[in-house]
């Protein structure tokens, strides 16, 4: 995109890197590849198929620590090792869980990159790449979404 257009893409986002590591969007894809195909899963406890998958990958051992997190745990370590004082180890602590929180958010932060990658995954393995490209991915990444107004010359929304 053009200088004055910027977009910040989920793939530079270490969570999202880790998730493309761990093989397991491919695997869950694999997996479920007609029903991701058919559309959105029947209405339950996990609604879409990015929930379903969150569960999925929880189940199959993943797990992620920010450097916040983990910065926030050193930090928490050093206090309580320094014995500084309850007040300093309460915000340590604070700050700790805060950054645990934000981490556990992320499969919903990412939740439409991950719907995205699922059924490009699906569509790739049924169809090949070229049908993903155009079921999916032109469809459905923000960036190339984002180009296509531009090049249209329609607002961006």
């Amino acid at each position: 995109l053009s200088p004055d257009h910027y977009l910040a893409l989920p793939e530079t986002d270490p969570f999202v890197g880790m998730l493309e590591v761990s093989l397991l969007l491919s695997k869950f894809a694999h997996q479920h590849q007609d029903e991701i195909i058919a559309g959105p899963p029947p209405l339950g406890p996990e609604s879409s198929w990015a929930e379903q998958f969150a569960v999925f990958a929880s189940a199959s051992g993943f797990s992620y620590t920010s450097a916040r997190t983990e910065a926030a745990l050193a930090v928490l370590v050093t206090a309580r090792l320094e014995r500084y004082s309850q007040q300093v180890i309460s915000s340590a602590e604070q700050l700790f869980q805060l950054s645990q929180q934000r981490d556990n958010g992320l499969f919903h932060q990412h939740h439409d990159y991950i719907e995205m990658r699922l059924r490009q995954e699906a569509f790739t393995r049924k169809f090949g790449t070229r049908e993903a490209y155009a079921r999916v991915v032109i469809q459905e990444r923000p960036d190339i979404r984002l180009a296509a107004e531009i090049l249209r010359g329609k607002p961006r929304s």
